[in-house]
């Protein structure tokens, strides 16, 4: 697997992306902390998390029209200058009435992604073997998960000691050397789908049409065939759970716990080295497990760390169960994959996946609507409370709704075109 690491190309593309998500890990961690921190408001925190939510439900099919148009490597290169521009506007956001401009910087940066994203994973089979795209993916996945593991860790300090104009500096430096990194890759082949092909080059508003007529059959797919619909809904009540969770961590972080941005790094970095180890568990005795069942104890689990953790609300703990939570989130990661995978024919398996990504854009939503009104009026220990009750409901709705008797095993034919 590290032997790609030798072939220049993708070599410059992995590092490209390591070093950028270390930056945006940094940013992410020290972000919602000094936020919070200056406007003292689980709304405007809140807030923050739904503007980045946003634009991936509106536009992001539309940016993927447009990715298969353009070059794909300068797409990315145009989209890294382009959020690590952004950033300098951070440089202006210094008291609770400037909080407009972190939202501009984080929905414009959303949408930057929606291009850069796609751009990225169309690009990496130019770049490697077909049989070696496992690989490739694998050492992407690993090198995220590094990534959470230190910039969090930098972002909190470099908050603590610095401000909030160091971490918005480091973020931007990053994003620089990533497009320079990826300026230095050489495509072997011409991409022979940005030549002008008259026929492909719809109107905006035939793709929209087309666009909402796949994305309805896929949905009638959805509502039709048990096995998916039962998934989304226990997967679901889980996603806004974990959605609470994650608005919400920062308050607990600062008012339960009295601790400042380091000390919150120090957690986000915690969950990475849990990610870490959650992934490789999983992939060693996942195969032993029915992945309904799989999928289930990742739920309960999860909130029942959630729950313990709430239970005994010093740093110590807090750290240890951010680690130890990695497993059961990981489970119920890989396992609800491979169900939708499993049950699901090849033809709609993309739309069944792109329904279950704009479904779980909107359980995110509501998680952050829920995190936001509750965080202010009841406090962020009953919330997280919530969180870990939803998790368990999520689990034992998919342990008993995806039992064998209460799935119906039917071809339904659905005209998804």
């Amino acid at each position: 697997m590290f032997s790609l690491l030798r072939q220049r190309n993708y070599a410059l593309l992995w590092s490209s992306q390591l070093i950028s998500q270390i930056g945006n890990w940094a940013l992410l961690a020290a972000l919602p902390f000094y936020v919070f921190q200056l406007t003292g408001s689980v709304m405007a925190t809140g807030a923050m998390f739904a503007v980045e939510v946003i634009p991936s439900i509106a536009l992001g099919s539309v940016a993927g029209v447009f990715v298969d148009r353009w070059n794909r490597r300068w797409t990315m290169i145009v989209a890294n200058v382009f959020r690590g521009l952004l950033l300098l506007l951070l440089l202006a956001f210094r008291s609770p009435e400037q909080v407009w401009v972190v939202y501009i910087v984080a929905f414009f940066s959303s949408i930057a992604n929606l291009f850069f994203s796609p751009a990225n994973n169309a690009l990496l089979p130019r770049l490697v073997g077909e049989n070696e795209l496992v690989s490739a993916n694998s050492l992407d996945a690993l090198g995220e998960n590094v990534a959470r593991i230190i910039g969090p860790a930098v972002g909190g300090a470099l908050l603590a000691a610095a401000g909030m104009a160091a971490v918005a500096l480091g973020d931007f430096a990053t994003y620089l050397i990533g497009a320079g990194l990826i300026y230095l890759i050489c495509e072997p082949t011409p991409e022979a789908q940005n030549m002008a092909i008259p026929e492909e080059r719809r109107s905006l508003q035939t793709e929209w049409v087309t666009f909402w007529k796949e994305w309805a059959g896929g949905l009638r797919l959805v509502g039709q065939n048990r096995s998916l619909s039962f998934a989304f809904l226990a997967v679901g009540v889980a996603l806004i759970g974990d959605t609470i969770m994650g608005v919400l961590l920062v308050v607990f972080v600062q008012d339960t716990l009295g601790a400042g941005a380091q000390e919150f790094g120090w957690v986000l970095t915690a969950r990475g080295i849990g990610g870490v180890a959650g992934g490789l568990i999983i992939a060693r005795i996942g195969p032993r497990f029915n992945p309904k069942n799989l999928m289930a104890y990742g739920m309960v689990g999860a909130g029942l760390l959630l729950i313990l953790m709430l239970q005994f609300p010093v740093l110590e703990v807090v750290l240890a169960t951010a680690v130890l939570i990695g497993l059961p989130v990981m489970a119920l990661l890989i396992a609800g994959q491979t169900w939708l995978q499993t049950h699901s024919e090849d033809r709609y398996r993309g739309r069944v996946f792109g329904a279950f990504e704009t479904y779980s854009a909107f359980m995110g939503l509501l998680g952050i609507g829920f995190a936001t009104l509750s965080g202010e009026s009841m406090g962020a220990i009953f919330s997280l409370y919530i969180s870990a009750l939803l998790f368990i409901c999520g689990g034992l709705l998919a342990y008993v709704l995806l039992q064998p008797r209460f799935l119906q095993a039917s071809t339904v034919e659905v005209r998804a075109e």
